[in-house]
């Protein structure tokens, strides 16, 4: 297929090397889930969503200034009780594993902004896969190309596209040759080689960009069947990313790291 495909990877927010606002984003659903699964609170239903805004200084994340979580539940109970208990069971677990505290509720707490949610799942909207794209990605900090992954098959450039940038611009800033890595790479249909391989690194390069052009190319052939051969995309390993994201969860190749 034809189209624009991006990868990214930053230092400096967490191990992932992803932008912290979108983990603190999976893990809250993550934890929700749990709390559904395990019947902790008993009138949860299966569907929720959640935002996060991050303050940073510097380029380092020091504060979570924002959270919005919806979680869809039982119409017998009332919001007050589940705003609460989300809090206690679902933000401040999730906030504390890393490293945050929720200062004040009043102001970095929204629970179910538009109300009671007791309509949910395809009932209350409809729609088919790939809807939310920028949550399987980067949480808006680095561009999304091209379509959805979910329900694509590996050779389209959507997905291979996609998750190449991602092992590349992961690899580079896991080497230490730039602090922030942004990897555009464009495809025409029809041919396996990419058009172009663009890498931005914002300023934070600590290598010479011809030695971060030249580690690029070493970590991975970027044609498609390279991307397929080189991170074995045909596989059965896509369920997991159905939900929680497709980057920066470690059972996937493309987070694997090469040494450079």
């Amino acid at each position: 297929d034809q189209g624009l495909m991006f990868g990214g990877a930053i230092e400096g927010d967490g191990p992932e090397f992803m932008p912290m606002p979108i983990m603190i984003a999976h893990g809250l659903t993550n934890r929700l889930t749990e709390v559904y699964k395990a019947r902790t609170l008993n009138y949860l239903r299966p569907d929720g969503k959640s935002q996060v805004v991050v303050g940073y200084d510097n380029g380092i994340p020091v504060s979570v200034e924002k959270i919005t979580l919806a979680a869809s539940h039982d119409p017998l109970v009332q919001l007050e009780q589940v705003r609460g208990d989300l809090i206690r069971e679902v933000v401040v677990p999730t906030l504390d594993r890393f490293g945050f505290k929720l200062v004040d509720p009043k102001t970095q707490f929204i629970c179910n902004g538009a109300g009671s949610w007791t309509i949910f799942g395809p009932l209350g909207d409809a729609g088919t896969t790939n809807r939310k794209i920028i949550v399987d990605t980067y949480g808006g900090r680095f561009p999304h190309g091209g379509g959805g992954f979910n329900g694509k098959d590996w050779t389209k450039v959507d997905l291979a596209g996609a998750a190449g940038a991602r092992y590349v611009a992961k690899a580079l800033v896991a080497n230490g040759l730039a602090g922030k890595v942004q990897l555009e790479v464009a495809y025409t249909i029809g041919q396996s080689d990419p058009d172009s391989v663009t890498i931005e690194t914002f300023g934070t390069e600590k290598y010479s960009i011809d030695t971060i052009r030249k580690k690029a190319r070493e970590a991975l052939d970027l044609s498609v069947d390279g991307i397929i051969d080189g991170l074995q995309l045909a596989q059965p390993i896509y369920a997991g990313a159905a939900v929680g994201g497709w980057f920066g969860r470690s059972e996937f190749p493309w987070e694997h790291v090469p040494s450079l």
